[in-house]
């Protein structure tokens, strides 16, 4: 298959014109007339992936290698770095983020990973209504997620209604109102406003909420006459506890 073919069907499945305006979603390197050896799928591109995989390999990632400008190609520093990796073996990279997230992902997360049945989605934000004391939620995060420790705000002992939006969605806090918020990359301020406002907030970690994507995305791509390999990126944070230092 060519790039061409691949990157209709993907939009097809989620428009990339449903990106965020400060997005990068869609084809980051390649060219669309080139012909696909396989797809290889993963959360992020890094140095592993790219040696590990063939010529001609299409990487199909949520996190774009390329956000905002770039002004220079210093092929010692990243992003540049694996691109020239990629570039030397005729790769190609696409993008699904934003797009994604609101077409797929985050319904997958809450549905399919979580177990918790969607009332309603808007944009980013999953929404559902729950019976769950605080210790049974905790339970189904720590194994559904493979999360030992938890960053919660404004702890509330009984949860009628959840919302949810993987990766960092906590300056979505004004539009949610449910009992408890479920996202990722929770800052100090968020924190701040959430007891302020009476809201509860779990941290679910960026990587660990959306490490699913390539198990949804996967799923998408088995109609396609091609084959589909999964070589997930890792986490970028090591959780060190003080027994594990000594």
């Amino acid at each position: 298959m060519k790039v061409k073919e691949i990157y209709n069907y993907l939009n097809e499945l989620s428009p990339f014109e449903m990106q965020e305006k400060w997005d990068n979603s869609g084809l980051i390197l390649g060219d669309f007339n080139s012909e696909v050896s396989e797809i290889v799928l993963s959360l992020d591109i890094d140095e592993d992936i790219i040696k590990n995989a063939k010529e001609n390999t299409l990487f199909i990632v949520h996190h774009p290698l390329i956000f905002g400008k770039l002004s220079t190609l210093n092929l010692a520093k990243y992003p540049s770095n694996l691109l020239a990796l990629m570039i030397k073996k005729n790769q190609s990279l696409i993008a699904m983020h934003t797009n994604f997230d609101k077409s797929h992902l985050n319904r997958y997360v809450f549905e399919e990973v979580l177990g918790f049945r969607l009332k309603q989605q808007s944009d980013f934000i999953c929404f559902g209504e729950v019976e769950l004391d605080f210790n049974e939620l905790l339970e189904i995060l720590s194994k559904k997620l493979k999360l030992n420790s938890f960053k919660v705000v404004n702890k509330k002992q009984t949860i009628k209604s959840i919302a949810l939006t993987t990766g960092a969605g906590a300056s979505l806090l004004d539009l949610m109102s449910a009992d408890c918020f479920l996202t990722g990359d929770i800052k100090y301020h968020d924190a701040m406003k959430a007891i302020s406002e009476d809201k509860m907030l779990i941290d679910i970690g960026h990587f660990e909420s959306e490490q699913f994507f390539v198990d949804a995305m996967s799923f998408l791509l088995n109609s396609l006459p091609i084959s589909v390999i999964i070589m997930q990126s890792k986490n970028p944070f090591e959780i060190i506890t003080l027994k594990d230092s000594n």
